[in-house]
């Protein structure tokens, strides 16, 4: 049985329905000796022409595919190679960031208790801290003594000593009777709700977003709620640090960037 942690199941749970929906449209059965250079523009023309997918959707299936296809390789299920040869590279991506203003009307709307609410404080809670969705789902009480919230980045395997200041604190203390230090959801719901939530509120500043679907491609404006999701709480931390005077120095040292490239992109 092919186990993965976490969001990575439901990616893979997603990749084998396409496969299987691949399989029945293009009526190609799928083995492991199938999985060919003929397979791989079979399914990349099947993702463009039937469901319209973007290149860097695709990559990523292409990529977890071939991460598979080396698992059941080394526990000998199979001995094809060809696999290694897809291509899987994404293109970056732009990764917005909310204005001070924009987080902090999120921050204090007047939400009645229940999902959007809670939504809500986990993203500003990361928002106050630059942690990543992963680490929030992680993270346990004894995580959190002495004005610090110690972090075991789950991509890293660093451990971080954040410091918590009073708006992350005050999302803390709104669920000091829970188990958990934050009502943390699955990262497809909270990215849902966190759309529905900034449409709610008029985070609606339009922003340019650009992406690839085979050679063409599509730019178009739209408003921020639009692409707000978990990852833009990070990039909002390190943005919003700078402009607040932090060195970037410092700004690292929280958010456990290593590369510049990284810092810049995040």
């Amino acid at each position: 049985v092919y186990t993965k942690a976490g969001t990575t199941v439901t990616i893979y749970r997603s990749l084998k329905k396409h496969l299987q929906a691949f399989s029945e449209a293009r009526r190609f059965p799928i083995t492991f000796d199938r999985i060919t250079a003929q397979f791989d523009d079979k399914l990349r023309g099947y993702f463009l022409s039937d469901l319209k997918l973007t290149n860097n959707t695709i990559a990523k299936y292409i990529r977890n595919l071939k991460t598979f296809m080396g698992w059941a390789q080394e526990r000998g299920y199979h001995s094809q190679l060809d696999y290694l040869r897809f291509k899987s590279r994404e293109k970056d991506k732009e990764v917005y960031a909310l204005t001070k203003d924009e987080l902090m009307t999120i921050y204090n709307a007047e939400i009645p208790d229940g999902r959007l609410a809670r939504v809500r404080d986990v993203f500003c809670f990361a928002c106050f801290t630059g942690v990543r969705y992963s680490d929030v789902a992680d993270m346990q009480r004894e995580d959190i003594h002495d004005d610090l919230l110690h972090v075991t980045v789950r991509k890293t395997k660093e451990t971080l000593k954040i410091p918590i200041i009073s708006f992350a604190q005050n999302i803390l203390e709104r669920y000091s009777e829970d188990n958990k230090p934050l009502p943390v959801i699955s990262d497809q719901k909270t990215n849902a709700y966190l759309k529905e939530l900034g449409q709610s509120l008029g985070i609606d500043t339009k922003v340019r977003r650009i992406y690839h679907r085979g050679s063409e491609v599509i730019e178009e404006w739209v408003p921020k709620y639009q692409v707000l999701t978990f990852h833009m709480a990070r990039k909002t931390f390190v943005t919003l640090s700078l402009i607040l005077g932090m060195s970037e120095t410092v700004v690292k040292q929280i958010s456990g960037h290593k590369k510049d490239s990284s810092f810049r992109k995040d």
